[in-house]
């Protein structure tokens, strides 16, 4: 009798456990489906979303944009062109004039260490070259404004005048309905008449006849007012649409005028950056030749004071004539080149150019000569 209790409760443990495992599983299992589902929902929703997104992007309208605006816009881009243009300019002016000021200073130093020296030794020696010119006191730059300075100017909404035309024609409207009125009843167009408030009810009940509203003064009033007013917003519309438009016209003119403008500037620049490289190659050479005007400055010193003064520049030993004519040949490059302009009507002289060349062939065969 015991066992047999104990199996049955044994039995009924067994069946209760399993009951409460398979009550478990079907709670995992319903957690799962609502966790799927959950997330199921969470795409769908994510992607409601987007789709909605993408629509309102796709329905969003265009503002556009209005005439007077666009136009402010290309006055504020033409004035924005026409500064870089100046600006730059101005920063290349300031470059020369850098480099005009070293040029003067590099050709007071070459006369004052050794060229005019040597010239004076030349002369003393009487072996001066005769195709030498005399110097000229010229102007190293003769730059020519090519482009006139540029301004723009800047556009009106044209809103306040067309408010004093809208007042205007309002009145004239107000003033020849009022005129017509009194002329239908008979009345005298007189100052006094026309301030009269029996005036004014006569004429307001007048219109209200033509509307079959006789001797309604309010409807009267308002149909007079609003034609007015009417009329007031037509004049005003139609001149700010006519300003606007003469207004993007003119901002259009002024912005092709400003890239133009901006395009000769840079055309000028371009020109200017030629001639700084021109001044870096000059400024080069003149101090190169500073050095070699010393050292042919020593050389005449030492044939005058060794072979001493002669008649004929033929008397000189072989070695100090070609020395001599060394010198002559370096004089005579050098007050070629320094008597032509470096500018001339605006853009790089192209006799300097050349000048500068043979300046340059010159020292090379010297240091050829020497090296």
């Amino acid at each position: 009798y015991i066992m047999s209790d104990k199996n049955s409760q044994i039995e009924e443990e067994l069946e209760v456990n399993s009951s409460i495992d398979s009550e478990n599983i079907s709670l995992q299992e319903s957690e799962e489906v609502v966790v799927q589902e959950n997330d199921n929902s969470e795409i769908i929703k994510n992607d409601h979303l987007e789709l909605l997104e993408g629509d309102s992007n796709l329905s969003k309208p265009t503002k556009k944009i209005n005439k007077h605006h666009e136009a402010i816009g290309f006055v504020g881009k033409a004035k924005e062109i026409v500064k870089e243009a100046d600006e730059q300019i101005e920063a290349c002016k300031l470059l020369l004039a850098g480099d005009l000021e070293e040029y003067e200073d590099a050709k007071k130093s070459l006369s004052s260490n050794g060229m005019d020296s040597c010239i004076s030794l030349i002369e003393k020696i009487n072996c001066i070259d005769k195709s030498i010119d005399e110097e000229e006191d010229v102007v190293s730059f003769e730059a020519k404004e090519e482009v006139a300075p540029m301004y723009i100017k800047n556009i009106s909404s044209g809103k306040f005048t067309g408010f004093i035309y809208a007042i205007l024609g309002g009145t004239l409207t107000l003033g020849g309905v009022v005129a017509y009125a009194m002329q239908k009843l008979g009345l005298s167009l007189t100052f006094e008449k026309i301030l009269s408030l029996d005036t004014l009810k006569s004429i307001l009940g007048w219109i209200g006849v033509q509307i079959d509203k006789p001797n309604d003064l309010v409807t009267g009033g308002l149909l007079v007012g609003g034609v007015s007013l009417a009329i007031m917003v037509i004049i005003y519309k139609v001149y700010t649409s006519i300003k606007a438009n003469r207004n993007l016209e003119f901002a259009t003119k002024q912005l092709e005028d400003a890239k133009n403008y901006a395009d000769q500037k840079a055309s000028c620049k371009k020109e200017m950056d030629r001639v700084d490289a021109h001044m870096r190659d000059t400024l080069t050479i003149l101090k190169t030749y500073e050095v070699l005007f010393n050292e042919q400055k020593g050389k005449l010193e030492r044939i005058v004071y060794i072979e001493g003064l002669k008649e004929d520049c033929e008397d000189y030993h072989q070695k100090s004539k070609e020395e001599i004519a060394q010198t002559n040949k370096l004089l005579n490059a050098i007050r070629r080149f320094i008597s032509i302009p470096i500018i001339k009507d605006g853009k790089l002289s192209q006799e300097s150019i050349a000048a500068l060349s043979v300046l340059q062939k010159e020292l090379d065969e010297v240091l050829k000569y020497l090296y």
